[in-house]
Parts: structure tokens; sequence; C-alpha cells
């Protein structure tokens, strides 16, 4: 059995090293190791190649156990989940075949003219929080390692195998290993851990200027702990939760940064031109397309154009390649804060409210849009952004596209 374990981002596949040790019959490599992951963001664009090197039968199945993540609801997988569910996308993530669904009735010799690039059908069953049931459509061994050009079945170079993602998101602590443990339940997969200790959940960067803030936006206890940490409120006993870290956040950004707002005056902003389109996974920056992993959204109760973070650091840094390690944009796990550095500026977004820092200085975003969780990923306001960089920022109705430049 070849067995290989890919990363997979918009522009860049990733592929770990496995134990030689446990994939006796692996051919393995690697490109790229300490992979990490902000906790609660989904794993999906992780897949997991398995390239069988023997028969697989009808019936067969492999289950994959995680540790420190947590498997997607089963409506998620099948698609039939609710835009705000955690690894929600359109159409779920099991195989389609025929423009729905695969099921164990579908044999290799019946899918066999549709299959693309080499991909074998599965099948995903939710079995706990940490564990999933992965049925195989069945290959024969004349055909297993091999290509459907080389057997005569098609014009794909690649060889068959099964390309499955990883239906789950982080759930543990910063520095946590996510493992993934397959069993092959007597098929002629190879059984053992997947993952290494190449993954992991991204480590708390928020800089020593925050560190007194609140633990969490929705403690009244942390709120209390912000309130104690600002000297200038003078009255916030009227105020929210969220407010009152805003208000902290203020406080603490001028004492540590009180030339910011000089510097920034004199510094020209993102000298990108960004554009996006409301349900397109196409982001143009100076008219180069990227791919995001997520599409943009207009907030249904603000009318407001929402972009995921990652279209953010790529934007700004203009390279999609190392966005997920760019540290122009950090994520604070712990306060459900967005902190973006660029050009001398400092802009703080805080899940749930309507509130935008910049420099130190808070303000009330237009139209009631807030910050907020979506499909497991953070998004963020994109005129709020645009304007807090000191930018143009433009919509076309007719595109419905959003721009700044």
């Amino acid at each position: 059995m070849k067995f290989l374990n890919k990363f997979v981002t918009a522009t860049t596949c990733l592929s770990l090293a496995l134990s030689s040790s446990v994939f006796a019959s692996s051919e393995n490599s690697i490109s790229k190791d300490d992979y990490s992951v902000a906790n609660g963001k989904s794993l999906s664009a992780i897949d997991i190649i398995i390239e069988p090197d023997d028969e697989v039968e009808t019936g067969d199945y492999i289950t994959i156990t995680f540790t420190n993540a947590e498997v997607f609801d089963q409506d998620v997988i099948d698609g039939e989940g609710e835009s705000g569910d955690v690894g929600y996308k359109k159409n779920g993530y099991q195989y389609r075949y025929n423009g729905d669904n695969w099921t164990k009735k579908y044999g290799f010799g019946e899918v066999v003219d549709s299959i693309s690039n080499g991909e074998l059908p599965y099948s995903i069953k939710r079995m706990g929080s940490d564990e999933i049931k992965v049925f195989l459509c069945d290959l024969p061994s004349k055909y297993a390692g091999k290509s459907a050009k080389s057997t005569g079945l098609g014009s794909s170079t690649e060889t068959f195998r099964y390309v499955i993602p990883v239906v789950a998101a982080a759930d543990g602590e910063s520095g946590d290993t996510i493992k993934a443990k397959i069993s092959n339940n007597g098929t002629t997969v190879s059984s053992g851990e997947v993952f290494g200790s190449e993954v992991k959940i991204s480590k708390s960067s928020s800089s020593s200027s925050r560190s007194s803030s609140s633990k969490s936006s929705s403690s009244s206890s942390s709120s209390s702990s912000s309130k104690s940490s600002s000297s200038s409120s003078s009255d916030t006993s009227s105020k929210t939760d969220v407010e009152k870290q805003m208000d902290a956040y203020a406080a603490q950004f001028n004492a540590t940064h009180q030339n910011a707002s000089a510097q920034s005056s004199t510094t020209k902003a993102s000298s990108y031109n960004v554009k996006v389109q409301i349900d397109s996974n196409i982001m143009l920056v100076n008219e180069k397309p990227i791919t995001l992993d997520v599409a943009p959204y207009i907030q249904v109760a603000s009318s407001s154009t929402l972009v995921p973070l990652r279209a953010v650091t790529t934007a700004l840094g203009g390279d999609a390649e190392n966005a997920d390690q760019s540290d122009m944009v950090v994520w604070d796990n712990v306060k459900k804060t967005v902190t973006i550095t660029y050009e001398g500026k400092t802009i703080v977004f805080t899940v749930g409210s309507d509130q935008v820092i910049v420099n130190g200085t808070s303000k009330t975003m237009q139209y009631g849009v807030v910050t907020e969780i979506k499909d497991g990923r953070t998004f963020v306001p994109f005129r709020a952004l645009g304007e807090a960089l000191g930018v143009t920022v433009n919509w076309d109705n007719a595109t419905r596209t959003a721009s700044f430049s």
C-alpha cells in the first residue's frame, strides 16, 4: 500500500513524512514540517491520500481516529448543514458521483468512466466526536498501483487513489499536536499514525501590551479584569463586556504605542488593488487571481461584505503561499480578537463586536456590521478594514464586487 499524507492550500501541496516502521510498504517524503492551525479552525484543507498497491474489496472500510480534533457533524459532511455550522461547505465532503453523494452500491466498474485524476469514490460516516468510518469503492488488483491511462481505462496519468479530506476542526490547547490514526479493519490499507508530530495547534502570539486584558469577551469576571487594567475609563457600569474590553485595548495601546498615530499619518496605505466578489473563491490582487479556501459573503443583518482572514493576509502581503504563517494578522483564540499590523497601523477587530480599534482609537463600524466566525473561520468587514487602512473602498452592485485601492 502506497500511503501519502498531503496538505493542500490555495497554491501549494505539502506532504509529510510518515514512519517507515509503521508504514512498511509506503514511499514517504517531506516538503514542509511544523504545520500549524488555529484552535477551532477547520482541518479540511488537509487530504489523506491512499494509493493502494493491492486489491480493495467491495465493502472494505477503514476508521480514522483523531486526537485534539473534533469531527464535523454528519449533516456538514453530507452537504446538508447550515452556514453557521463548523466546517460548513455547500456540497459537503463526500465523493460526488452523478451529482449526488457516492454510495456503496456503485462499484469500480460503474464509476470508472467518471473518475477524474484517478480519485476513487469513498463515503464518510461520523462515528463520534473523534472518529470517522470511511467506506472505500472496490479496486480490482490488476488496477492497483496503476493509472487509468496505463490500463486503457482513460487519459489520466494519476495512480488510482482515495483522496479523503480531514472532516474535523482543531480542538485542544495552544501547542498541542493533532493526530490521526488509521485502523485498516482487515483491508490492504496500512494502519498507524498519519500526521506524526507535524500538525499542531497554533501558539498564542499576542503582544505583551495586550497580555493583561480579559481572557474572554463573554466572561463578566474577565471584563472586570479588563476594566481594572484601564485607568482612563471613569464610568463603565453601563457598557457591555465587549465595550469594556475595547476600552481596555485602547488604553493599553496608547500606553505602549504613543507614536503610532504620528507614524501612520505619514505612511501611505496599501499599494495593492484588491477585489473580492461575493460567493467567489477568487480574489484579485493587482489583477492577479488568488484562490481562497472560503468565499466572501454579505452579512444579512448589516448588508456588508465580510472577507476571511486569509484574504486579508494575502491582500496585505501579496503572498498566498505563506499567508497562514504571516505575522501581519494575529488571531487570539482566547480573546476572540484579530490584530492586523501594517505600515505603522495596528487594527483590532473583536468577534461579535461592531467596534474597530485603529492605533488605540475605538470606532463604531457602519451599518451595524460585526466581525464574526462562520464555517469555522473568522471573517472581518471589508469596508471597515479598507477605511482603517486609509484606502478608497468601492462597491459594484452589478457584479457584487467590493474593492479597495
